[in-house]
Formats: C-alpha cells, sequence, structure tokens
C-alpha cells in the first residue's frame, strides 16, 4: 500500500535573523506521534529549502516524545541539540521558536511544549533562555 503525502509548515529563522519564515512541505503520512515529530524534526534539522536560515543544532533528533490531554507535549531530543548550539540571545530563542511552532502548527492539540534533552531535563540551551517549563505555544506566535 502507499503512503499518504500531507502539508506541513516549518519554521526557520528569516535570511536578517530577526524573525521566523514558515515553509511548506509535503512529508509522508506518519500513523503515529513519535514518527510525525521525529519527521518534522529531521526536516527542521535539515534546513531550509528556499529561503531561511536553518536554526537547530546539527544533528537534533527525537528521542521521545509524549502528549498529554492537556495539551502539554514533552519532547525530549538528542544531546546534539545542546552539545552543538552557537549563538546569542535571539538565535537561542529562534531555535526554541522554531521547534515549538513547528510542532503546534503540525501536531493538533498541542497548546504547550517541554524541552528536555538525552532523558534529562536542561536548564537552559545557551545561557539565556530558560528550559526549565514548557513554552506556551501562543507565546511564541
Amino acid at each position: 500500500t502507499g503512503a499518504g503525502v500531507r502539508s506541513a509548515r516549518l519554521y526557520f529563522a528569516s535570511p536578517d535573523g530577526e524573525g521566523l519564515v514558515a515553509e511548506n512541505r509535503e512529508l509522508v503520512e506518519t500513523p503515529n506521534l513519535h514518527d510525525r515529530v521525529a519527521y518534522l524534526v529531521s526536516e527542521l534539522d535539515r534546513g531550509p529549502k528556499r529561503r531561511g536560515v536553518r536554526t537547530l543544532p546539527e544533528g537534533t533528533s527525537v528521542l521521545h516524545v509524549y502528549l498529554d490531554e492537556r495539551g502539554l507535549m514533552t519532547l525530549d531530543l538528542s544531546t546534539a541539540f545542546t552539545r552543538g548550539f552557537r549563538g546569542g540571545t535571539l538565535s537561542e530563542y529562534l531555535a526554541i521558536a522554531s521547534l515549538v511552532r513547528t510542532v503546534a502548527d503540525d501536531v493538533p492539540g498541542v497548546r504547550r511544549v517541554m524541552l528536555v534533552s538525552g532523558g534529562a531535563p536542561v536548564a537552559t540551551l545557551g545561557g539565556h533562555v530558560p528550559l526549565d517549563r514548557p513554552f506556551e505555544v501562543s507565546d511564541l506566535r
């Protein structure tokens, strides 16, 4: 049987580095939450095909993902996410915002996103944006 295709919206840094730009892509439809989010993050890791600048450290991938009944997604990323980050406050914000906006736009029911890495809580990605609490999707629009 053939796999279905669906449209997904990915967010990358704008060319001027001041915000995010959306890029629509046709992706293979995946049957479960983990596979869908892993596919989205792998596409973010690959970077934009058009205008825009990649936001994630190279090699970032999904280890685990969980979505509870209240819309809290816990996203456990590989340690490449924290170990490979280089940048200042704006770069850190854009990396986090691109992840949160991408999964929230493409996974129904996501209202908040908690980021962890390697199965453990992370205080911050680069020393500027705290990661000790979930991000409200509505705050990153």
